[in-house]
């Protein structure tokens, strides 16, 4: 007997392009429907030749009589969950109660009789039926992954044709197999998607791949439009001199600088690019896109091609989604020797042992080439000598699944050569140039300190993107469980000073700006109320014992003063007030000098008496008694807001920090981990505006407006509840376990800069990125980190916090091929899909 191969991890491409069977049970009436009429059309219909038509028939009642199975398995699993909230192993251990228990390594499976479920009406010989035909099997089997089952449904029908002696059984077996799993997570389809979204915003250009780098003339205007979008907000710090080819969504508010909401999208530089109502880009003869305002959908006016949709335009146009999923899902695992849902781990917003292990468990590409490092955990780059070692690569492949921190350096001439998807339970540094198909996931964090480029061909002068000389594809895909840091994140504010360390001691630079603004957004999510403004108010009395006083009257002489002219000319000086703008977004700081233009000639006059007065006043004097009096007493209090974003007291924020290693204290009272900051100070919440007023940015380590948590604490109340249990997770941007100590991993950063080949041409990074957590780094003007201050991305940027600083200009191409390789489900929720249909005919 055949069966369906255990082999069930579907490739990302199928995965993202296959569709939902069904959602609820009706849906499965109606194909059922389809079904019988095609088999009642066929059994009608066989005047030409009865043999084939007879075949014909039994394929579509097996057919019919299989969707019936997995319709009445699928409405009894929905009869007893809320499917959009449900997870794998909710439907795996359904599965298990009916009897159907794993067959994932098992050869060959054990499918188990369900026909009994079908309730099918029984012919002459007690014999199941379905349009005539005599249902002679109908088993299931079901097959475990990390993130789906398999439920593998067999059916043979038996059809007798013909009587007496010419009497004929027709039989047709057919299989098919239904995946269950979460849905597709519609963010990757993004050039850009965050959860918030401000800085990065102010001189940045987003394309696509396939148009930008097109050499085909008979190609324009076939390409389609590209989407930003942003869950919460967008922000604007300064007018945005940035052009989207597509169009923008914003699931919550868009504010200027000064926070208020904007209303008129025509006066900003931001624009599109005109295209077609198809979602075509629109060029010109030389492939020029012509600029146009952004434009919200217009009910009355069906000419209008929208490019920005906001709130419930944005959620229902653009599928924007509303979370960040964990390419690690966040469910805790399943132990699918003992089916043990691991619940005690889930929504933890930690990568878990068993989270990871059951997630890469399908990862079987490999990497070859380059200069490639592992290091075990344990293990530490702490001297320049042994830095120097692993630069130096001492590995020549990397297979499936990968222990330890990752150190991948492609040459030109020798590249990183991609084959598959490879999981690294670490952190990875990579840069350089790749060849190949592949993906890499990360548990830990991804640090791209140069170059990441494709090792592509040419045609003339011109590049053929995505493609080598030999013709084969390259692309990357790189999703990280932690966090991805882009240049040279260390670098202080201005290029000045001291580098960034997460402390006092160190840089107050970009990257520090941005994580102190995340942070507070995931303090907002963790109060029930917010403060609003500070006003005096009353709140309370006292007793004050003061002296009697009264009022008397006496009598006084006062001076008459008088205006006289001198006789004298002089000159009065003319002034002006002067604004002066230094520095590159968000660094800019505008200073008001008043300055003298010039001179005007004036009469001098002054004061003089000219004569006296009598006048009578009043004034008060003790008169010996004491008095009690009441007294009200005031302060500065700030009245507390319902929080509208406040997610509930089970809710598990997410802070970032520098770096988590970083050691209090010695010997044995020695505490590990780094205080870091909040920018929840100086600020309030606006009732009628709806959000949080503050300054755009904390811009130094200033104590009234960051507050700071510290993990060394268990008494912190940011990070521990009352009893000392943890309510908060703290994410470090730098090396997990310090396994390369910051010294060494600025100079590494240094050396992948300074051996760029050309240090003016933008920082050039070709791969797909995303993460759950942030996306940040900085790249420096040229003369002090080895780049010209741009960012050029063919791939994507898709994380819920990104906090890039390239101040002369980000330029992101969007390929739609990272959002194939990569494949994230969603957090939550379930779907069916047919995903095969194996005939097997029997004589």
């Amino acid at each position: 007997m055949r069966y369906f191969s255990t082999n069930l991890t579907a490739s990302p491409f199928e995965r993202r392009r296959g569709s939902a069977l069904f959602a609820i049970a009706p849906a499965i009436v109606l194909i059922m429907a389809l079904l019988m009429a095609v088999v009642g059309s066929v059994t009608s219909s066989s005047q030409s030749s009865e043999q084939d038509y007879a075949v014909l028939d039994a394929e579509s009642a097996a057919r019919a009589v299989v969707s019936l199975a997995i319709e009445d398995v699928w409405s009894d699993f929905d009869a007893g969950i809320d499917l959009a909230t449900a997870q794998p192993w909710d439907f795996q251990l359904f599965l298990q109660s009916q009897g159907l228990p794993d067959q994932t390594g098992i050869d060959p499976p054990v499918g188990v009789d369900i026909s009994g479920r079908l309730a099918l009406p029984l012919d002459a010989g007690g014999r199941p039926t379905f349009a005539g035909a005599v249902v002679e099997e109908v088993t299931a089997y079901r097959l475990d992954s990390w993130d789906s089952t398999a439920l593998v449904v067999d059916a043979t029908i038996a059809i007798e044709r013909g009587r007496g002696d010419s009497s004929r059984t027709i039989r047709h077996a057919v299989q098919e197999v239904f995946t269950v799993a979460p849905p597709d997570w519609e963010g990757l389809d993004y050039a850009l998607l965050a959860t918030n979204i401000n800085c990065i915003l102010c001189h940045t250009t987003i394309d696509s791949a396939d148009r930008f780098y097109n050499q085909d003339p008979t190609l324009r205007g076939e390409f389609d439009g590209v989407k930003l979008g942003t869950i919460e907000s967008l922000h604007f710090r300064a007018d945005p001199d940035s052009s989207i080819a597509g169009s923008i969504y914003v699931g919550g508010e868009a504010m200027e600088g000064d926070g208020d909401l904007i209303s008129d999208w025509a006066k900003f530089k931001l624009k599109s690019r005109e295209f077609d109502a198809e979602g075509k880009l629109i060029e010109d003869a030389w492939g020029g896109l012509t600029p146009t305002n952004l434009q919200r959908p217009d009910p009355d006016d069906s000419s209008v091609v929208p490019n920005l949709f906001l709130g419930e335009e944005a959620l229902a146009e653009g599928f924007l989604p509303t979370s960040f999923p964990s390419p690690f899902p966040d469910n805790g695992g399943y132990d699918h020797e003992t089916n043990t849902v691991l619940t005690e781990q889930a929504h933890n917003r930690i990568v878990d042992d068993e989270e990871f292990m059951s997630t890469v468990g399908g990862s079987f590409g490999k990497m070859s080439g380059g200069k490639m490092t592992v290091l075990e955990k344990g293990d530490k780059i702490d001297n320049p000598g042994r830095l120097n070692v692993a630069r130096k690569g001492w590995e020549d492949t990397l297979e499936g699944v990968v222990s330890g921190n990752v150190y991948l350096k492609g040459e030109k001439d020798n590249p990183i050569v991609l084959n598959g998807d490879i999981a690294i339970d670490g952190d990875v540094v990579i840069s350089g140039y790749v060849k190949g198909l592949g993906t890499i996931r990360a548990r830990g964090n991804v640090y791209i300190p140069s170059d990441l480029v494709y090792a592509d061909g040419s045609q003339g002068e011109s590049r053929i993107y995505g493609k080598g000389a030999d013709g084969t594809p390259n692309n990357l895909a790189i999703a990280a469980g932690g966090n991805i840091m882009v240049g040279d994140y260390y670098r202080p504010a201005w290029g000045k000073g001291t580098p960034a360390t997460g402390a006092k001691d160190g840089s107050f630079n970009f990257v520090m700006d941005e994580v102190a603004i995340f942070n507070r957004m995931e303090w907002i999510k963790t109060q029930p109320t917010l403060p609003g403004k500070a006003v005096k108010t009353q709140v309370g009395t006292k007793v004050v014992v003061k002296d009697e006083l009264q009022w008397v009257q006496y009598d006084a002489v006062d001076p008459i003063y008088t205006w006289v002219n001198t006789g004298k000319i002089i000159k009065q000086p003319i002034y002006k007030d002067v604004y002066t703008t230094t520095g590159v977004a968000p660094y800019q700081v505008t200073t008001k000098t008043t300055i003298v233009t010039g001179y005007k000639d004036v009469a001098e006059t002054k004061q003089v008496v000219t004569g006296y007065k009598n006048v009578t006043k009043s004034k008060q004097v003790k008169t010996g008694k004491k008095l009690e009096v009441v007294e009200p007493v005031y302060a500065m209090v700030a009245p507390q807001y319902p929080n509208e974003l406040y997610a509930g007291a089970d809710y598990r924020a997410r802070y970032y920090s520098f770096n988590a290693d970083y050691k209090v204290g010695n010997g044995a009272k020695a505490r590990t981990g780094q205080s870091f900051p909040i920018f929840n100070k100086g600020g309030y919440f606006d009732p009628v505006k709806g959000h949080w007023m503050s300054d755009e940015r904390a811009a130094k380590w200033d104590d009234t407006k960051l507050s700071y948590a510290n993990p060394a604490n268990r008494k912190d109340p940011f990070l521990y509840n009352a009893d000392g249990s943890v309510k908060a997770i703290v994410s470090s941007l730098s090396p997990s376990q310090g396994w390369i100590a910051p010294a060494q991993m600025q100079a590494l950063i240094t050396l992948e800069l300074g051996e760029r080949p050309d240090r003016k041409d933008p920082l050039e990074v070709n791969a797909t990125l995303y993460s759950a957590n942030a996306i940040m780094g900085v790249v420096g003007n040229l003369g002090t980190d080895m780049t010209d201050g741009k960012l050029h991305v063919n791939g994507g940027l898709v994380a819920a916090d990104i906090g890039l600083l390239a101040p002369n200009g980000t330029q992101i191409n969007f390929d739609g091929r990272g959002a194939e390789r990569l494949s994230i489900t969603s957090d939550q929720g379930l779907t069916i899909r047919r995903s095969a249909t194996l005939p097997r005919p029997k004589s």
